[in-house]
């Protein structure tokens, strides 16, 4: 058996519009464009005639998932090409939704197409759309001896965009066709059919080895090929694969020297660390038999799994940090518990990998070339739960952080959390003010306001020339429009007159400067109180 499923993006649609009920999408008519946007374009067979009658879909997808999807923002359409090939689409966006396009054309292949976000008054005309014969491919994986890979592994097939489609000056981007092929235990040949005629591009990915690139193959139009992929890894029946979860900080990975493979004999195998989408630990030339894993690194909950044989599927484990925070906020002034809070843990820098850990970029780190991309925090507190009066928050990971305290109608507080000791249980009072508000605007050097969508942030001074957590770079500094992202207190983008405005800034010294721009940019320090009001002015 195989199934075949195709991954990617949505095309245009048509004059003939067959609108579901309510919709807010519908053809485009004369003087209707002031608050919406439109998609056109005309599809063309080989031989250049129109490619007449094709059913269309044009869907929104939602750009936040929490946020709900009100269907009187968004809902989709259907249509069909004219006589002629060619569809058009007029619509008011949704600030929520991203815009995807699909045909269906028979036996015909064509390239998706997506919209991140549009804009009211945007007019895309993506011109002459070219339809063009499927092609299949057909094939095994074998192992280097020439027998055949079993187990349980993937096949993904990419078909490359042809660079004659790589249109510039329309507000949509062509998508790269993807499949999929998933082996059962005892699959010995996969098939892609409808891929995209010209080179494609192929990831095997085994469970218990990793990811493996494959050379790309020309397909021909209208053809199948029939290709064999050779794979020369560690021998998967001599293999134990453990993969880690780490659900509070999933960059704090264990220390190696704490993790090890018990043989049946009591021996200590030393891991290798599994570089996949889940990282793991690896365990190779095993015998048969019955292994234990034990994992003791001083930062977690220790781990034991008994039972584990050669060849057999990745077990998981999630790792659950011993460190914790007793925390309580409170309003500055009267004591009493704010109704709503968010509380997010910034990872600051002693948290950060060195160069040479282990588990930074795997076989792709090139030193110099590369940096490896963190998060900037992560969320221990939802806003909707109950009130963190006195709560005790458990599982963390020793570390260096920054707490980041919200609640409506106060000032966001940042409160270092400096040397979280493993098996640490922390009290942290937390009282919130309610701030300040600084204004401002962003001129030229000739006094002209210097217009909109500017980011002004606010910075403790010495953090604004720093660059942003959730980044590591190798060699040098970060490029001015890096700078600031996670060590800002508070950020805001210019009106067309270049005003901004922050609200609620907890009171103390920072340096006002616009982040994002070219060359050198002056700063201007200030001083905000409680409740108190500043106005500054800056100089592009």
């Amino acid at each position: 058996m195989f199934s075949t499923h195709v991954l990617g993006l949505v095309l245009l649609g048509s004059l003939a519009v067959q609108e579901t009920p309510a919709s807010p999408l519908r053809a485009v008519a004369d003087g209707e464009t002031a608050n919406e946007a439109s998609i056109s374009g005309r599809y063309v067979y080989p031989d250049g005639t129109p490619g007449a009658g094709l059913a269309l879909n044009l869907r929104g997808f939602p750009i936040n998932p929490s946020v709900p999807d009100d269907e009187s923002l968004w809902r989709d359409l259907a249509a069909v090409t004219d006589a002629d090939g060619r569809f058009a689409f007029s619509f008011e966006p949704s600030p929520n939704h991203r815009v995807e396009l699909a045909v269906e054309a028979g036996e015909y292949a064509v390239e998706d197409w997506m919209w991140p976000r549009l804009e009211a008054g945007t007019v895309c005309d993506l011109g002459d759309l070219p339809l063009r014969p499927f092609g299949a491919l057909t094939g095994i994986v074998e192992n280097a001896d020439g027998g055949v890979l079993r187990g349980n592994w993937t096949v993904n097939a990419i078909c490359t965009v042809p660079p004659g489609i790589q249109r510039k000056g329309v507000c949509g981007r062509p998508m790269q066709i993807r499949q999929s092929f998933r082996a059962e235990e005892t699959d010995e040949r996969f098939v892609f059919e409808g891929l995209l005629a010209g080179e494609v591009r192929f990831l095997l990915v085994i469970d218990t080895f990793g990811r493996v690139e494959v050379d790309p193959v020309e397909l021909a139009p209208g053809e199948v090929e029939d290709v064999v992929f050779t794979y020369e890894g560690p021998d998967l029946n001599e293999r134990v694969l453990v993969d880690v979860n780490l659900p509070v900080n999933p960059y704090a990975y264990p220390e190696l020297d704490y993790v090890a493979l018990r043989t049946p004999a009591g021996s200590r195998v030393a891991p290798l660390p599994n570089r996949r989408g889940r990282k793991g630990f690896a365990f190779d030339g095993l015998a048969p038999g019955e292994y234990v894993f034990e994992l003791d690194d001083p930062r977690f909950e220790p781990v034991r799994l008994e039972g584990l044989q050669p060849g057999s599927s990745p077990e998981l484990v999630t790792l659950v940090g011993n460190s914790a925070l007793r925390i309580a906020v409170t309003d500055a002034e009267t004591g009493d518990v704010p109704e709503r809070c968010e509380i997010r843990m910034r990872l600051d820098d002693g948290t950060f990998a060195a160069v040479d850990d282990p588990w930074r970029l795997g076989e792709r780190y090139e030193p110099g070339t590369t940096r490896m991309m963190r998060p900037t925090s992560y969320r221990i507190k939802l806003p909707d739960r109950d009130v963190p009066a006195r709560n005790v928050y458990d599982g963390l990971i020793a570390g260096d952080y920054t707490l980041v305290v919200s609640a409506p109608g106060y000032a966001t507080a940042f409160v270092p959390v400096p040397g979280l000791a493993p098996g640490e249980l922390r009290e942290l009072p937390i009282a919130l003010g309610h701030g300040g508000t600084v204004e401002g605007r962003v001129l030229t050097s000739r006094g002209t306001s210097a217009g909109m969508n500017i980011r002004v942030a606010l910075f403790v001074p010495g953090e604004e020339t720093r660059g942003p957590l959730g980044h590591e770079f190798l060699v040098g500094e970060p490029g001015p429009e890096l700078l600031g992202q996670g060590l800002e207190r508070a950020s805001a983008k210019t009106d067309v007159e270049g005003r901004f405005r922050f609200e609620n800034v907890a009171a103390g010294t920072y340096v006002a400067k616009p982040i994002g721009r070219p060359g050198e940019v002056a700063s201007v320090p200030l001083t905000v109180t409680e409740q108190g009001r500043v106005e500054i002015v800056l100089e592009l």
